[in-house]
């Protein structure tokens, strides 16, 4: 068919007709999102009849192929989407209408399947199956979620609980499960026998490695020793000694415990020695305290310790040790001091034995029958003499002297004076 021939434009009048009438009869929106549309803005372009082929809209750039050419013949894009729920990723473009490969004009409409990603199943928090009535909860809730009948499996485990009854369970209560999820009880297999095993040497090199090992296999934990330690003669970390020995039977409840060296004890170096020096001389005491400080690097501690001595108070008269012994920085030194007690008895004796002697000797001089002066009559120088000699005789006894009064009566008061003078 030629181009300008009425063949030509009978076909073109024929489809121009059909195209009027399906965007009259698809006149619609153009989709923008997921349930919201908005109406397509009709053009004299896109009146005009430009046929091409539909791109693949599933593939990764189906799209904007589809976009491209639409745009270049309509300046438009005309399409919907319908969203649909599936395994593919949500976003994606999972189908469309018409098939890839058919060709359109701008009047065609366009529907892509959008995938809004799989549905989500019915969740629910997972009850506690160790409970009085959890069994029967999660059996309510698996029949109104899933409309069957829950069957969880069960596991056996060693607990002190009565043989049967549900010590645990998997997933944990609260956690979120659906009808899927595989759920497990945890019963309990009755108390587990109580093992015994034979107790090793813990003294050898492999006793702790063995022990360690029969402890993880029968009680399923690391075991608990109590370590003590002793001074002992093998070296330092050695273990020396056990309990229980070994050989022993025990159990997971026995109760045990290891010795182990600390080394061999330290032996102190020996202490200095030196002779005890002689206290009771003046520089006994201060050569002993400058030797202690030398030898012990601290100061002597000299006791005291007090007896009768003639000697005057504290004077040293003995020592413990005594002189010449060998001492040391332990030696306890004692030095014996007089009290003073005969010396000061010795003293009130002697001033006694002076003041007796004295009045002795006065006696003895007062009794003795020493020569008398003569006193003449008349002799004023002897009076005079007599007078001063006495200190006691007044004007009056020199006038009768001098008068001549008889001797006798002159001499008896110069006697009497004399006494009075000398005791005085």
């Amino acid at each position: 068919m030629t181009r300008g021939g009425w063949h030509w434009w009978l076909a073109w009048l024929a489809r121009l007709a059909m195209a009027s009438a399906a965007a009259m009869s698809t006149a619609g929106a153009v989709q923008t999102a997921p349930g919201t549309t908005a109406p397509i803005a009709r053009t004299p372009s896109m009146m005009i009849s430009q046929f091409w082929q539909l791109p693949n809209l599933t593939t990764s750039d189906g799209m904007s192929a589809y976009r491209d050419m639409a745009r270049g013949h309509c300046k438009t894009v005309a399409l919907v989407y319908r969203d649909v729920t599936n395994s593919g990723k949500p976003g994606t473009i999972v189908g469309q209408n018409p098939a890839a490969g058919t060709m359109i004009s701008c009047q065609t409409l366009v529907t892509a399947t959008r995938s809004t990603g799989p549905m989500l199943p019915k969740q629910w928090p997972m009850p506690d199956l160790t409970a009085a009535h959890g069994l029967v909860l999660l059996q309510l809730q698996t029949q109104q979620f899933c409309d069957r009948e829950a069957s969880p499996s069960s596991v056996l485990a060693d607990s002190n609980e009565t043989r049967g009854t549900i010590v645990g369970q998997r997933p944990y209560a609260e956690t979120m499960i659906d009808c899927s999820s595989a759920i497990t009880m945890i019963r309990s297999a009755g108390p587990p026998p109580t093992p015994s095993w034979t107790m090793p040497d813990l003294t050898v090199a492999t006793g702790i490695d063995q022990l360690t090992t029969q402890t993880r296999l029968y009680c399923r934990r690391d075991p608990s020793v109590t370590i003590r330690e002793a001074v002992n003669n093998a070296p330092k970390t050695t273990i020396i000694g056990q309990y229980p020995a070994a050989k022993t039977e025990v159990t997971c409840a026995t109760r045990m415990s290891l010795t182990r060296s600390l080394g061999p004890p330290l032996v102190p170096p020996p202490l200095p020695r030196w002779s005890m020096p002689d206290l009771k001389n003046t520089a006994g005491v201060a050569e002993l305290r400058q030797q202690f400080v030398k030898s012990c690097k601290t100061t002597a501690v000299i006791a005291s310790e007090y007896r009768d001595d003639k000697t005057p108070r504290d004077t040293i008269v003995g020592q413990r040790p005594d002189v010449g012994k060998r001492i040391r920085c332990k030696t306890a030194f004692t030095a014996i001091r007089s009290n003073g007690s005969l010396h000061h008895l010795l003293s009130k004796w002697s001033v006694g034995l002076v003041i007796a002697a004295l009045v002795g000797v006065g006696a003895a001089i007062a009794v003795w029958p020493f020569p008398r002066p003569t006193i003449k009559q008349g002799s004023i120088t002897t009076i005079a003499t007599v007078a001063g000699t006495l200190g006691a005789v007044d004007s009056e006894i020199a006038v009768d002297i001098a008068a001549g009064p008889p001797v006798v009566n002159v001499i008896t008061p110069i006697t009497i004076a004399a006494e009075e003078v000398r005791d005085a």
